[in-house]
């Protein structure tokens, strides 16, 4: 089996390779939550009207008047395992659908062995889910995917990064959650610790409750 977090990274990497080949180029990697293309279902995820939550990338360019469903892929989060091999496959086929063209030959990375990632990815959002539906304020849980440190809060690896944050009443409640209410899982260790993941949202969603000092219900 694929090992899952290098297997993004290597997705990444080639995302962040088309980009340098083609300025205008954007490539995104979304956890998606579910829901319909009108319809939000989460801070910081976009909802593409895909039946199945999942790993989304999407490849467009900068001022096209118009972004083409076809320049997505969608990965249900089941499949993310089994389908680990076919990332950097699939940011090539979001950027041949995008530029109408074939895009450049890249070199190919092929990542090591592992565990089902995938459902450990969804599970941390169904626990996300569950604050959510708890929480006694407006609670947001985001799953980002980061492609450096510079882009969350000066992490030194890029990763999948877990965070909370609750709807603020005043600046003093938006700067206490600032700089401890988030987690990161370097891709690298993505798969050795997946087991983590859920126990890391409850961690986040646990500091966001000191911050503004509110009891969970």
């Amino acid at each position: 089996m694929t090992n899952v977090g290098l297997a993004i990274k290597a997705a990444i990497d080639r995302g962040r390779e088309h980009q340098r080949l083609n300025p205008r180029k954007r490539i995104r990697f979304m956890t998606q939550w579910g829901g319909t293309l009108w319809e939000r279902t989460g801070v910081g995820n976009f909802a593409g009207g895909y039946d199945s939550p999942g790993l989304l990338i999407h490849a467009s360019i900068a001022d096209a008047e118009l972004e083409d469903r076809n320049c997505e892929r969608m990965v249900p989060w089941e499949e993310l395992d089994a389908r680990a091999g076919e990332l950097v496959d699939l940011v090539d086929d979001c950027v041949r659908s995008s530029l109408g063209l074939c895009g450049p030959a890249l070199a190919r990375t092929t990542p090591s062995a592992v565990m089902n990632v995938g459902l450990a990815i969804k599970a941390a959002i169904d626990r996300g889910r569950e604050h959510q539906r708890l929480s006694p304020r407006k609670l947001f849980i985001r799953f980002n995917m980061q492609w450096n440190g510079t882009l969350a809060r000066g992490y030194d690896s890029p990763g999948l990064l877990i965070g909370a944050r609750i709807a603020a009443h005043n600046n003093t409640e938006l700067e206490a959650q600032e700089g401890n209410c988030d987690r990161m899982v370097p891709w690298e260790e993505l798969d050795t610790r997946a087991g983590e993941l859920v126990a890391l949202v409850d961690e986040c969603v646990a500091a966001v409750y000191a911050a503004v000092k509110i009891k969970a219900a």
